[in-house]
């Protein structure tokens, strides 16, 4: 019995650890916030002024729940000093290959939109709105 459990357990499929890059599309300017700051999600790019600040991409296990996976986002959000993230991207693929046509460990090698990959990824873009951040007053 022990040694069914044990066979098992080796076999199980490995989690793949969540990732959090933030890559700057403008000048690091911006004070980051405190990590749990109020990131407000948008599903669209606003309808006023706004700039770019930098590209949040989370890759994580394909079983990775909405919320954590938008939390760590979040997170990452904040450290960019934003007002907002807009969603632009969040999707999970499947391998569409059978394991033992990828290779014991070819899984690896994988990245997202190849044959074989099997996770999850969100991309945002982290914004701060224009007119909250401008020096200029009207007259």
């Amino acid at each position: 019995m022990l040694m069914c459990v044990t066979i098992a357990a080796g076999c199980a499929e490995q989690k793949v650890p969540s990732e959090v890059t933030l890559s700057w599309l403008a000048p690091e300017t911006r004070a980051a916030k405190p990590p749990d700051c109020a990131m407000p999600l948008l599903s669209a790019l606003p309808n006023t002024d706004y700039q770019e600040l930098a590209v949040v991409q989370v890759t994580a296990d394909y079983d990775s729940e909405d919320q954590e996976v938008r939390r760590l986002a979040q997170r990452k959000a904040c450290e960019s000093g934003a007002d907002a993230l807009v969603i632009v991207e969040d999707r999970k693929q499947d391998s569409n290959l059978p394991p033992m046509q990828i290779g014991e460990h070819d899984w690896e090698q994988h990245g997202i939109g190849d044959a074989g990959y099997r996770g999850r990824v969100l991309n945002g873009v982290a914004i701060v709105y224009e007119d909250l951040h401008s020096n200029s007053h009207p007259k």
